[in-house]
């Protein structure tokens, strides 16, 4: 639903299948699928090496040009974290949803907000209405003028699912999704 809309405007789109969540729309999350086999830790933390070895590898193998992490709602925090902690890796940063979710797991309550405070790169946040608490902290941490956000007219959606069309706000967050996604472009 997401990637056919992004090649449309003019990008790739490399999805990675994490440990975490089982079946969306009917397919299986192999990877978690093995994780709960195999008796692993299914942890958010855990996806965090995963990613960076994703992100790694789109770099070198198919990145032509500007690569950008997209991240929903756990993994939203995790590519803001992996943007501040690497500031050559990436050259922008989409994050649905973020939180500071990992206190729980003994990382402190401003674990993404001491990462964000590094980004050198755009950043654009959104969520639903009821969520912008849960990351606003995060997003004042960013510097300078590097991060934007939107909140949809409607309640809105959590992650990236806000972008399905059977949201009343999908067309919105999809006008301001292409709206920074613009500066990506080539000329």
């Amino acid at each position: 639903m997401i990637a056919p809309e992004l090649n449309a405007f003019g990008f790739n789109a490399m999805a990675v299948d994490q440990r975490i969540g089982g079946s969306f729309n009917a397919i299986t999350n192999e990877t978690a699928k093995r994780f709960g086999e195999e008796g692993l830790s299914e942890a958010y933390l855990n996806a965090l090496p995963d990613m960076e070895a994703a992100i790694n590898y789109a770099r070198k193998n198919y990145a032509k040009g500007k690569l950008i992490l997209w991240g929903s709602s756990y993994s939203a925090s995790l590519v803001l974290k992996i943007a501040g902690d690497n500031p050559n890796l990436s050259d922008g940063v989409l994050a649905f949803s973020p939180g500071e979710y990992f206190g729980n797991l003994g990382k402190g309550l401003t674990y993404i907000s001491e990462s964000a405070r590094k980004i050198r790169v755009p950043v654009f946040i959104t969520s639903s209405h009821d969520e912008k608490n849960v990351w606003f902290s995060i997003y004042e941490s960013i510097p300078g003028d590097k991060a934007t956000f939107f909140l949809p007219p409607s309640d809105g959606a959590h992650g990236s699912s806000a972008l399905f069309e059977y949201y009343d706000a999908s067309k919105d967050y999809w006008k301001a999704v292409k709206n920074f996604l613009k500066q990506f472009l080539p000329s």
